[in-house]
């Protein structure tokens, strides 16, 4: 038996190397649509990919399913490739109809990397592939170790794209989106703007702040700052509550063991599915497969296994094939505690192959997701079609696309409820997809007028389905138009509006007293309209119903608390608590909670405790200012002063050399 290799005896087998990742945009829909020509097209494609790639002197590693992996001894060669094939492909797509056309997304990094036997491994292949994921269909991005070789060397433009937390990368990674269009070469785009996947979150968050702002529920507002100050410190301990970071699982190559190696087809088939069903999750990190393939043929040990891929999970399986029935065994364990979570045998006649392994796939994405996934994250309304496991995990999948609200998330998120309403109409899923249409209807899509009014439509369709639903979308409808209006300045029709809103969650509460965000949605509306002692207790009653509620709740609850009352302000204490647990690991980036925290430690001259998130705000956001910040919030000019004194005091400068909210 070969003697098992770990990566660090494979030094000499390493190399600083050029790498292409590319793969097909909407692969699995064109696939759907029309299989035979979307194979042609793509052995089209990879003709066009070879030719191209031998031509700057590179060479193909691996080409599985859609994906094409290449590797060039110069970063300048495989930028300059990349370049040439979407142009290629351009000009063959022109000459097709619309629905037959195939679009690319490129990757290229400079990155050290493993060979053997003609395959390449480690971090240097898995930037590749996160950011080409990053890259438009047609487009290309580039990591910052690319861009630095590149930036001066070709005739094309770049736009800066800002750091990025990449799935089973330590370290966050700057891209460049490649641009082909400019007149001057080595133009850059967006570099003085703030940068990071971190500050675009925070700048939402920052909208959000002018969001609650402009309805006048700031809680800081014009105190003396004499008024008396309680000496009883914040427990956290009713509000604390653990929640399990992203899990990250290798799927290992499931072995064989039928006895015939021309049954290695269907093992390595169903190995490819169980990653790609597993990678379409917001909330797993998965290993590429060309990382966990090393593996193949060769005899394991779980804790190397998770230290070298740098996962915590491992799931581990084998195929038994006999006399027309097929046993597919499965175990995934925790690497880390040396224990197997769940193991499970499947036994089935052997049909259909892509079914039979689709089949499989959903059911262990179903039970890797309940044992692994953060259960204080699960989507409030479940789908009445339970009996439907590709049903259920795909609304498992299209809700956590929700929650992270890229535009590219927003969008996958709406497909797929399309898709399920299109299977089996649902009033949650009509609910998920008036949430999502809400979210898509600002930038970059600027389709508010449309959106809302395929909103108001799913009202109408969920009526005689579920009271509450309607109810639910017609409450979040009616924000968004308030918000609309008020933003254009129409201050009474905003106002109108926002009682109208107010009156279909009063609704919703009344039907439904024990639904948790019937009182989120009531707690909200009430906040913009300043009946800050009714918002904080409807917010009580949500997270009383569901402690582990979204963190939002608490940062609302929060503001509610800090909000002014006759006696100076409502409770400073329970605000403290739940913009606490709101600003917790791992929710460690809310920006809106460390501002508030900021501001109530330093008037309650607890400067340690205000210091501690000031520090955390400027992590968040490296140039954030008073003065950048303030002006976005529309309260007073004495509001303003008081806020700036107070932020100045904690550490936070007056000044930035960059804006980051423009």
């Amino acid at each position: 038996m070969e003697k098992f290799k770990t990566i660090n005896q494979e030094r000499n087998k390493r190399k600083l190397t050029g790498i292409l990742s590319a793969d097909v945009a909407g692969y699995s829909r064109l696939m759907e649509e029309n299989e035979a020509v979307t194979i042609r097209r793509l052995d089209e494609s990879r003709r066009i990919f070879g030719k191209l790639v031998n031509e700057y002197e590179g060479r193909i590693v691996d080409s599985p399913g859609d994906n094409i992996l290449a590797e060039f001894g110069s970063v300048v060669n495989a930028v300059e490739c990349a370049v040439t094939i979407q142009a290629r492909l351009k000009f063959y797509n022109a000459q097709l109809p619309e629905n037959d056309r195939m679009d690319f997304r490129i990757g290229v990094n400079l990155g050290d990397v493993i060979e053997e036997d003609g395959r390449i491994y480690g971090d240097g292949v898995n930037i590749a592939a996160r950011i080409q994921t990053l890259a438009e269909p047609g487009g290309i991005c580039i990591s910052r170790t690319a861009y630095d070789h590149v930036k001066s060397k070709l005739n094309i433009g770049y736009e800066y794209l800002g750091e990025h937390n990449l799935k089973n990368i330590s370290e966050p990674v700057s891209v460049y989106r490649v641009l082909t269009n400019v007149e001057t070469p080595g133009k850059v785009i967006g570099e003085k703007r703030f940068l990071g996947s971190i500050s675009r979150k925070a700048a939402l968050a920052v909208i959000l702040i002018l969001f609650i702002a402009a309805a006048g529920s700031i809680g800081f507002i014009i105190y003396s700052r004499n008024h008396q100050k309680t000496e009883q410190q914040t427990s956290l301990d009713r509000l604390a509550f653990s929640m399990p970071e992203k899990s990250t699982i290798a799927v290992l190559p499931f072995v064989n063991i039928s006895g015939s190696e021309d049954q290695d087809y269907f093992s390595d088939g169903l190995t490819e599915e169980i990653i790609a069903g597993l990678s379409r999750h917001p909330d797993l990190m998965v290993t590429a497969r060309n990382s966990s393939s090393y593996y193949k043929g060769k005899p394991v040990k779980i804790q190397e296994v998770s230290k070298e891929l740098g996962v915590r999970y491992v799931l581990d399986g084998s195929v038994r094939q006999d006399e027309g029935k097929v046993r597919i065994s499965v175990k995934l364990i925790d690497a880390e505690q040396g224990y197997n979570i769940w193991t499970e045998t499947y036994d089935r006649k052997k049909r259909d192959i892509l079914s039979l392994q689709s089949e499989i796939m959903w059911l262990i994405l179903r039970e890797v997701r309940t044992r692994l996934l953060d259960r204080g994250r699960e989507p409030d309304f479940l789908p009445d079609k339970k009996d439907s496991i590709e049903y259920t995990e795909t609304y498992y999948i299209l809700y956590r696309c929700y929650k992270e609200r890229t535009p590219d998330r927003l969008k996958t998120a709406k497909e797929l409820a399309d898709k399920l309403i299109e299977t089996a109409p649902d009033p949650w899923v009509y609910f998920m997809r008036s949430s999502i249409l809400i979210a898509l209807a600002g930038p970059p899509d600027n389709k508010v007028s449309e959106y809302l009014n395929e909103v108001e439509k799913d009202a109408k369709a969920v009526e005689n389905l579920d009271k509450g639903a309607s109810l639910a979308i017609l409450g979040q409808l009616y924000l968004a138009k308030y918000e609309r209006e008020r933003v254009l300045g129409y201050l009474e029709k905003a106002s109108e509006y926002l009682e109208k809103a107010l009156e279909y969650y009063k609704k919703w509460v009344e039907i439904s007293p024990d639904s948790k965000n019937a009182h989120f949605g009531l707690g909200f509306t009430l906040l913009f309209l300043q009946r800050y002692d009714e918002s904080a207790k409807h917010y009580e009653i949500g997270l009383n119903i569901d402690s582990r509620s979204e963190v939002q709740n608490f940062v609302f609850m929060g503001i509610s608390y800090s909000s002014p009352s006759p006696t100076g302000f409502l409770n400073l204490e329970r605000a403290k608590m739940a913009l606490e647990r709101a600003s917790m690991p791992p929710e460690q980036n809310n920006i809106l909670a460390h501002i508030y925290l900021t501001l109530i430690y330093t008037y309650e001259d607890q400067m340690d405790r205000a210091r501690i998130h000031a520090k955390e705000i400027l992590r968040i956001i490296p140039y954030f200012s008073s003065e950048a910040y303030l002006s976005w919030i529309p309260i007073s000019e004495e509001t303003k002063r008081y806020h700036k004194e107070l932020l100045k005091k904690a550490g936070i400068p007056e000044k930035s050399r960059f804006n980051p909210f423009q």
